[in-house]
């Protein structure tokens, strides 16, 4: 069961980061919010009398994100992903660590493939460049 919640969980990261480096064709066209409610079109905001706390750790954030991104869709660094986890996470993947990844091998060259046929070019990007638009 473990094996296939990591597996679905490594999948989802890296479908998510090709959708999010992916992005609409139009960069400049106005999202599609035509089913979405007038509720949910307000900016996101703390609720009165609360402030953010800047830490100054944002950046770091973005870094250890596209860090992770990077090693979720390049062949055999299954084992730099797990370095990327919290402890708790670390030592509940610990034992496929060092497990065969022939099988995710696959599927980043799927989606190499799929990228490279769509865009004609690699799949490449410069981490938090290219992830967070910095």
């Amino acid at each position: 069961m473990r094996k296939y919640t990591l597996f679905a969980s490594v999948l989802a990261l890296i479908v998510g980061t090709s959708l999010l480096i992916g992005g609409p064709n139009d960069p400049n066209a106005p999202p599609d919010r035509s089913g979405v409610s007038s509720i949910n079109q307000q900016p996101m905001a703390l609720p009165a009398g609360f402030t953010v706390k800047d830490l100054k750790e944002q950046n770091d954030i973005k870094k250890e994100l596209a860090t992770a991104t990077e090693h979720a869709v390049t062949k055999n660094h299954f084992d730099n992903l797990c370095n990327c986890l919290a402890k708790p996470d670390k030592d509940r993947v610990g034992s496929y660590k060092d497990r065969n990844v022939d099988t995710m091998n696959g599927r980043i060259d799927q989606i190499n493939k799929a990228w490279k046929e769509k865009y004609n070019k690699d799949f490449d990007f410069d981490k938090a460049k290219v992830v967070f638009g910095d």
